[in-house]
Order: structure tokens, then sequence, then C-alpha cells
């Protein structure tokens, strides 16, 4: 496997903008030197309680090159406090880095293959710092890949038990994708919930992050009455409700060539990005309302 991901260039991305993409589904060879050289590594860095845990410094590059995912007796890493993963090859990590429960950095910088993340690696307590090549795999303003098709399950990393509550899963699965900042960057999460209460409890304990049932959160060429947070416009035209009593709080959202046909009130204005857009007054489209005494 070479270090570089072509996944989006083979589907024409991003000439073409209505793309669909598809998780990596290269299965691992656990019968390959590797792969016993790795599960020998697990098992000395647990016995050694070691703190920091970087794998590819153990192995030969060629060896090194074979591995894809990681195995599940990661679980067993409970004193690993930097896990480094700097350029490998890995497609998916497993659901057990959850109990990785004194994990404080991962980095998984340079990691080309890596397109999303376990929404269970929010259940580690610790994690605060993350180094991921952020806008080579998820896009800047100008690069913004969408996320693989859902429903997609597959047994290769669908989790054995609901990425909420933890339970079995007692009937169908439902995948949700969620942008959400762990540790220091902003992070696709791939969520598999049990059920409907599972969603509500996301719904209410991340109410600031956008979920998507759907591969991308990119909307373009729509005319609006809405906007939300951890979204992407492109060429959208916006009518707002314009009310004296009514702002609108936005984050993390990109527009691109859109169209604000309205005088509504904004505030708390975050890590948004503006290009090419028309207002029609910037003056007063853009305010806070005064601090009251």
């Amino acid at each position: 496997m070479s270090r570089s991901c072509n996944c989006f260039d083979m589907h024409g991305y991003p000439r073409k903008r209505d793309v669909k993409i598809q998780f990596h589904m290269e299965e691992q060879d656990t019968q390959c030197d590797a792969w016993q050289h790795l599960l020998q590594i697990i098992d000395e860095a647990a016995q050694d309680r070691r703190t920091i845990f970087d794998p590819g410094a153990e192995m030969t590059t060629k060896e090194w090159r074979q591995i894809i995912t990681l195995p599940p007796s990661i679980r067993k890493l409970k004193f690993v406090r930097r896990f480094v993963l700097y350029g490998c090859y890995l497609v998916r990590i497993p659901p057990e880095i959850s109990e990785m429960t004194a994990l404080e950095s991962l980095d998984t910088y340079t990691s080309y293959h890596l397109h999303w993340y376990p929404y269970e690696i929010t259940h580690c307590p610790n994690l605060k710092d993350t180094c991921v090549s952020v806008r080579a795999l998820y896009g800047n303003g100008k690069y913004l890949p969408p996320f693989a098709q859902i429903p997609s399950i597959s047994p290769l990393f669908t989790p054995k038990n609901c990425s909420v509550c933890r339970g079995p899963f007692t009937s169908s699965i439902q995948q949700l994708w969620l942008s959400k900042f762990v540790g220091t960057d902003l992070l696709p999460l791939l969520v598999h919930a049990c059920s409907d209460q599972c969603i509500n409890e996301l719904l209410n304990a991340h109410s600031h992050a956008k979920f998507y049932k759907e591969s991308s959160h990119i909307i373009r060429g729509k005319s609006l009455h809405e906007i939300h947070s951890n979204t992407r416009y492109y060429g959208c035209t916006f009518y707002l409700e314009e009310r004296w009593n009514k702002w609108y709080t936005i984050k993390n959202s990109l527009f691109d060539n859109c169209s604000f046909r309205c005088y509504a009130a904004w505030k708390d204005i975050e890590n948004c990005r503006f290009e090419n857009c028309s207002f029609p007054s910037s003056l007063n489209c853009f305010y806070s309302p005064p601090a009251r005494t």
C-alpha cells in the first residue's frame, strides 16, 4: 500500500462534486508475520505498562506497510498516554481505542488513508491533544471531500456494541456522521447507534455539533430559510427571518459564493469562512446585542 490515498481522485473528485465516496474495504491479513509482530509488541507494551506507544518505530518499513488496522487487543494498553501512529497505513481504527483510558495524546499525522474515526474515541476521558492532517484529508476552503456513503454496515468496522450506550445491538443499527472536536482537531466521527433513544442522547450531549445521515454535510445551490453550524454551503441564497429578537449563531461553517437576502442579526460567529459572498449591508448584518445590566 502506498503512503498516499487516491480514493477521491479515482472518483473524479474534486472536479466532479456530486460523487459517492465509499469506505476502504481492504481486509487485514492476520496470518502475516507483520500482524503477529504487532500483537507481540502490544502484549509487551501492556506488560511493561508503557506510557508511550509507537508501534511503527518497532517494526520494519515493510512490516508497517502491511498494517491497515489495529487489533482489539489495544484495549490492554491501559497506561499508554501518548499513542503515535505517525505516517501509518491504517484505513480504520477499531472502537476498542475507547478502552485506552489513560490516553492523552494521539498522533496520526500524515496517515493519508485514515479518513474517519470511530465515535468511541470520544469515550477516552483524558484525550486532550491530537495531531491530524486535517486539511489534507478532510478539506479546506478549496478542497472539501464528502463523507463516505452510509448506511454501510460491514464487519470490518461495525462495533459489537452501540457507540453511545455501549450495550449490545438488539435490532437494526443506525449510522450517523458527526463532526466534533476531539482533542485539538475537528474530526469526522462514525456513530453506530442501537436506537432512537441513543440518537436523542447524542443530540442532547452534542447540541453544538451537526449530525448527518447522508454521506456529506455539503449544501449546494439551495434557497434556504435556516442556517446550521458545521456545514459547507456553495452557491446558496439565504432568506433568513428578520426579527429584532431573533439572533443567529453559527460555528465551523464555510460559505462560498452565497447571497444573504436579509438583514438578519448575527452573534457569536466562530471559526467561519465567507468567500465571494454578498450581503445587503455588511455593517448591519453582523453585530451582537448590547450587554444587559
